[in-house]
C-alpha cells in the first residue's frame, strides 16, 4: 500500500467519511502510471473498457488538460487538473466514447483505479456509489451549460441544479388545474355550455403553468468552481440573477437537511463568508457537495499560501541581493488604495439610466416605475391642455380664437414643463452609491439643498433585501437594507435589489482583500528590515571578529576561570 495513494484519496470528495483501514484497502488496488509532458493519457474515441484500463483515475503530481468531447468547437474549453484531482466518472455512468481526452502537461504521476475492480466495488457500496453518480451527472451537465462567464484559469468543479423533488412540487399545482379542468370537460361532454369553455381554459392554463415552472427548474444552477460557489437564477422574461462568493472569503461550510431530504436525498449547503452566506438550497447528495465546496476551500487557502510564500522569497532574495534579477520591489501598501472618486459622480446626469459605473463608483436610481409616478400629475396635466388645445384647433370643441388659445396654452403648458422637469431632476439627482470604501446616499434638490449620508463599507453588519407588493416582484424592484452599527442604510426603490446587494458584498469583499494585502506586504516589509539588520550585523561581526556575540542582548561565554575541584564533595 503506497502512503502517498492513501493521502491522495482521503481528499477525494466521494470517498469521504470512509474509515481510515477502509481507504487504505482503496489505496493498495490502485495501480501507479507515470506520464512524460505531452503523452496522452486517454484519448477521444477509445471505449474506456478497452484493455480493462478504464475506471478512475486520481492525478498525484503533475498537471493534466482534460478536454471534453462535448464542447463546442468555436469555443474550446479544456480543463487544467492539478495535485488532487481525479476524473473518469463520466465514463463510468455513461457508456460510450470517452467524456475527455486527457494529456499531461509536465511529468505526471496518477494512480488508477480498474474499472473491474471499481464497479465491484461500488455495487458493495451505494452510499459511494450515489456520491460518485452525483459527480458524473454533474460534470455531464457542465459540459452542456453556457458560463461564458467562467474565467480562463477558472476550472468548474460541480454544477447541479435542485432536487428533483422540488421539480415535482411545483408541477403538482398546476397539475391539479389540469385534472380539474379535465373534469369539469367531462362532466359537460357533448355540449358547448360556459363549464365546457372553462374546464378547456383551465387545462390550457394549467399547462402554461407546469411549462413555465419547468423552465423555472431547469434555469437554476448551483454552481462550484476553483474560485467561488455561484447561484444563478434566471425567470423567463423577468431577470436574471448571479450570486456568488469567492472561496478565499470562505468562513465556514454549513450542511442542513430533514427528515424528509434525508429520506429522498437532498439538503442545504451554506457556505458563510465574512458579509453573510451563499445556501444551495436542496441540491441533491448534500454530504457530497459540502465536501466539494471544504475541498475547494482547502485548495484555495494552499494556493494562497504557496504564493505568499513565494512572495517573501522574492522579496528577501531581492532584499539581500538587490543585484540579482527575477525580484521584484513590492508597491508600496499606499498604492493599493484606490484613488478617492470625485465629489460629484453621479449628480447632474440627465439621462433615465437606473444603475451606471463611473470612476470606480457605482451609482443607482430609483426604478423607473418611481419615476413615472412622480412625473405622472405633470405629463398627465400636459397631455389634457395639449389634447384639448388640439381638439379646439381641429373644431372639435368650441372655445376662444385659436390665437387666444394658444397664447393661454403656452402661458399654462410653461409652468407645467418646469414642474415636469423639476420633477424629472429631483428623480435624476435622488441616488445611491457604492465607492471603493464607502456607501453613500445622496438627495439633492434641484436648485435647493442637497443632504449626503455616507458609511464606511467595513462597518457593514449585513444586507436585506425587500421586495413589496406585485409590482415590486414582477417589475423586480424593491429596497436593499443595510444594517451599520445599530443604524440601517436603505437603498428605496431600486431595480434587481439583489443585483444591488451582490454590487454591496462583492465591494466590501475587496475592501477587506485590499486591507489584507495592504496588512500583508506591512508584515513582509517589517521581516526584511529585520532579516536585512540581521544579514548586515553578521557581515559585520565577521569581518571584526566578533560575530553576534557583540550585538546587543546576545548571549556571551561565561568566564569561569581555573579549574579547582570540590574539596567538600571528596
Amino acid at each position: 500500500m503506497a502512503p502517498e495513494a492513501a493521502a491522495l484519496l482521503r481528499r477525494v470528495p466521494f470517498l469521504a467519511g470512509l474509515e481510515e483501514t477502509e481507504i487504505d484497502s482503496i489505496a493498495s488496488r490502485l495501480s501507479r502510471d507515470e506520464y512524460a509532458a505531452g503523452e496522452t493519457i486517454s484519448a477521444l474515441g477509445a471505449r474506456p473498457s478497452a484493455v480493462g484500463r478504464g475506471g478512475m483515475r486520481f492525478l498525484a503530481t503533475g498537471k493534466v488538460e482534460l478536454t471534453p468531447a462535448a464542447m463546442r468547437a468555436s469555443r474550446p474549453r479544456s480543463s487544467v487538473l492539478t495535485a488532487g484531482d481525479h476524473w473518469g466518472e463520466i465514463d463510468l455512468f455513461h457508456p460510450g466514447d470517452r467524456a475527455a481526452a486527457a494529456r499531461a502537461l509536465e511529468p505526471t504521476t496518477v494512480y488508477r483505479w480498474d474499472r473491474g475492480d471499481l464497479i465491484a466495488y461500488l455495487r458493495a457500496h451505494p452510499d459511494v456509489l450515489r456520491r460518485l453518480r452525483f459527480l458524473a451527472d454533474s460534470r455531464r451537465l457542465a459540459h452542456t451549460a453556457k458560463l461564458n462567464w467562467l474565467a480562463e484559469d477558472e476550472t468548474l468543479v460541480a454544477l447541479t441544479r435542485r432536487h428533483p423533488f422540488f421539480l415535482a412540487q411545483a408541477l403538482v399545482p398546476p397539475g391539479l388545474l389540469i385534472v380539474a379542468g379535465g373534469a369539469l370537460v367531462a362532466g359537460v361532454a357533448g355540449s358547448a355550455s360556459l363549464f365546457a369553455w372553462l374546464g378547456a381554459l383551465a387545462i390550457l392554463a394549467g399547462a402554461a403553468w407546469a411549462v413555465w415552472n419547468g423552465l423555472d427548474w431547469t434555469n437554476d444552477y448551483f454552481v462550484l468552481t476553483s474560485r467561488r460557489g455561484v447561484w444563478l437564477e434566471k425567470i423567463v422574461g423577468l431577470y436574471d440573477s448571479r450570486r456568488e462568493t469567492p472561496l478565499s472569503m470562505v468562513v465556514s461550510v454549513d450542511l442542513a437537511t430533514d427528515v424528509l431530504g434525508r429520506w429522498l436525498g437532498f439538503g442545504d449547503v451554506s457556505i458563510r463568508t465574512y458579509t453573510g452566506q451563499l445556501v444551495f438550497r436542496g441540491v441533491s447528495q448534500p454530504a457530497t457537495m459540502a465536501a466539494l465546496v471544504e475541498e475547494s476551500w482547502r485548495r484555495v487557502q494552499e494556493k494562497n499560501e504557496r504564493d505568499d510564500r513565494a512572495e517573501i522569497s522574492a522579496v528577501l532574495r531581492q532584499a539581500l541581493h538587490p543585484g540579482e534579477s527575477g525580484g521584484a520591489n513590492p508597491e508600496p501598501a499606499s498604492s493599493a488604495r484606490p484613488a478617492a472618486p470625485a465629489r460629484t459622480v453621479g449628480l447632474d446626469r440627465w439621462t433615465f439610466q437606473i444603475r451606471f459605473e463611473e470612476k470606480g463608483v457605482i451609482t443607482y436610481r430609483k426604478h423607473w416605475a418611481v419615476l413615472v409616478s412622480t412625473l405622472a400629475a405633470p405629463s398627465l396635466l400636459i397631455l389634457l391642455f395639449v389634447g384639448l388645445l388640439g381638439a379646439q384647433i381641429g373644431g372639435l370643441i368650441s372655445g376662444p380664437p385659436p390665437e387666444t388659445a394658444l397664447l393661454a396654452s403656452a402661458v399654462l403648458l410653461i409652468p407645467l414643463a418646469a414642474w415636469w422637469v423639476y420633477r424629472f431632476a429631483d428623480w435624476a439627482n435622488d441616488i445611491y452609491q457604492i465607492t471603493p470604501d464607502q456607501i453613500r446616499d445622496i438627495y439633492k434638490k434641484p436648485l435647493g439643498r442637497e443632504v449626503r449620508k455616507v458609511a464606511p463599507l467595513e462597518n457593514i453588519l449585513g444586507t436585506e433585501v425587500d421586495r413589496k407588493g406585485i409590482n415590486g416582484l414582477v417589475l423586480n424592484y424593491g429596497d436593499v437594507i443595510t444594517n451599520i452599527g445599530t443604524t440601517q442604510f436603505v437603498f428605496h426603490g431600486v431595480y434587481d435589489p439583489n443585483g444591488v446587494q451582490r454590487d454591496i458584498v462583492r465591494a466590501l469583499e475587496a475592501l477587506l482583500a485590499r486591507k489584507r494585502e495592504m496588512q500583508k506586504e506591512q508584515r513582509q516589509g517589517e521581516m526584511v528590515e529585520w532579516l536585512t539588520s540581521y544579514h548586515e550585523q553578521t557581515d559585520a561581526g565577521a569581518e571584526s571578529g566578533e560575530g553576534l556575540s557583540e550585538l546587543p542582548g546576545s548571549a556571551r561565554p561565561m568566564d569561569v576561570g581555573p579549574f579547582e575541584p570540590d574539596e567538600s564533595n571528596s
